[in-house]
């Protein structure tokens, strides 16, 4: 992954309790698809070299890849009645993050209108999407409903996998 460059107070994209699923291992999978979006910032503002710029694009492409993967597997074993319409947008996500990396490489510069389309895609996800299927999967579920250092403790995700 790429050294980070950000500056908290030049974020373009800041995290907030509001982002929150109440789910650590997703939350901070969040924050980092926020770090990782910035660090495109920042490289747009500071007109970073080709390389370093693939560089992020490739790092965010395959940690989007692995997270969205995460987040599939959580949908299936608490049989989230969404999830076909979730994972479709997952994968206009990676398709559009493929697309601006094929330009970059093609000799295009990395442009805004990719970081506004992640800036709107991330937030706007999380605050529909990821929260419509954490607050079902607790309904449907009470044990998720645990204390959020108790979430995040090692193992929580692989006991939570195997009881379904």
């Amino acid at each position: 992954m790429t050294t980070s460059l950000r500056a908290p107070r030049h974020a373009m994209v800041v995290w907030t309790d509001e982002h929150a699923l109440g789910l650590d291992e997703l939350d901070a999978q969040h924050r980092l698809l926020f770090d990782l979006t910035n660090d495109l910032w920042h490289h747009l503002v500071r007109r970073s070299a080709r390389t370093e710029v693939l560089a992020t694009l490739t790092a965010l492409e395959r940690y989007a890849l692995s997270h969205f993967s995460a987040e599939e597997t959580f949908m299936r074993v608490t049989c989230y009645p969404h999830i076909d319409a979730h994972t479709a947008e997952h994968a206009e996500f990676i398709e559009r993050v493929s697309r601006e990396k094929t330009a970059v490489m093609q000799g295009h510069a990395l442009g805004f209108d990719l970081l506004s389309y992640l800036k709107n895609w991330l937030t706007e996800h999380i605050l529909r999407a990821d929260k419509d299927f954490a607050h079902l999967a607790r309904a449907c579920h009470p044990e998720l409903a645990l204390p959020a250092d108790t979430a995040g403790a090692p193992g929580f995700w692989r006991r939570l996998r195997a009881r379904w």
